[in-house]
């Protein structure tokens, strides 16, 4: 799990393959996200909070709009399993 840098946001991987951020305050889900193929291991954020990239344990990692929801850029490339991710 990792803070959202306004605090107020909460995000959590998953071995089902998705990822979720979730509103603390209001103690909601916001977002249930699909597009890895294998379990979500690792996630951070830009430090302007707009951006976020997830890993798997298929060596993907994407970078996601949170403005959006959606995945902008899979990086693929990676042979063994993607367990870190910064920026």
């Amino acid at each position: 799990v990792l803070f959202h840098p306004s605090g107020r946001y909460l995000a959590s991987t998953s071995h089902d393959a998705t990822w979720r951020m979730w509103d603390i305050e209001a103690e909601k889900e916001l977002l249930l996200q699909e597009g890895h193929a294998r379990g979500t291991y690792a996630l951070a954020f830009h430090p302007d909070g707009s951006l976020i990239v997830t890993t798997d344990l298929g060596g993907i990692a994407r970078l996601w709009d949170l403005r959006t929801g959606r995945s902008i850029l899979p990086l693929q490339g990676h042979v063994k399993q993607t367990v870190s991710a910064d920026f």
